[in-house]
């Protein structure tokens, strides 16, 4: 019994879209590499805001920061990091969260809808050139 090969021959290994998205997938994926890997300014400070309006602006001097509480949600404030301690909604996700540092960072707790969000400062040790 031999094995018919016709088909083999004559179709095509890559067609002209399989070409496109491939370069689309590409070009996807070094956009994402780009925005997680490109260096972000140093923070200056935090900026809290409860029900979409700033409430607080702490900045990132040195100083020792009390703890602040609003609608629930406690905030701690230390070594140019930020963090949610305890909150009182359903599913811990804002606790949960990693401490911020980074400029444009942001922690968000929509049931109880407050934001901890850092803001930008200095720039970062990279400097233009090599970015």
């Amino acid at each position: 019994m031999k094995k018919d090969f016709r088909y083999y021959k004559e179709s095509k290994p890559f067609r002209l879209w399989d070409l496109a998205v491939v370069g689309v997938i590409l070009i996807m994926v070094v956009a994402l590499l780009l925005v997680l890997f490109l260096p972000r300014q140093e923070a200056a400070g935090v900026k809290i805001y409860y029900k979409g309006e700033l409430v607080r602006t702490v900045a990132f001097d040195g100083s020792a920061y009390p703890v602040l509480k609003y609608n629930g949600v406690t905030i701690v404030i230390e070594e140019g990091k930020a963090y949610v301690y305890e909150s009182t909604c359903k599913n811990q996700y804002c606790v949960k969260h990693a401490p911020i540092s980074k400029s444009g960072e942001s922690i968000v707790c929509l049931p109880n809808q407050v934001v901890v969000k850092i803001y930008g400062g200095e720039k970062s040790e990279v400097d233009e050139v090599t970015k």
